[in-house]
């Protein structure tokens, strides 16, 4: 996923936007999205994810 960013990024791109299918993570998956977003925040670019329904806590985590 990050080398996937850093061609966006080198392309031009400004957002990165990131999907899951499933309806609402799980707290084992909240390390895992948390470290994405800080690595593609790291490189310069918005970060955009769907991924269904966040709990205010979990929302907050990713900000």
């Amino acid at each position: 996923m990050i080398e996937s960013a850093k061609q966006a990024k080198k392309a031009g791109s400004t957002r990165f936007c990131m999907g899951a299918a499933w309806r609402n993570p799980h707290e084992r998956d909240m390390p895992y999205l948390e470290s994405m977003v800080k690595e593609v925040k790291a490189l310069g670019l918005e970060t955009c994810m769907t991924l269904g329904k966040l709990n205010d806590q979990q929302a907050h985590r990713l900000a």
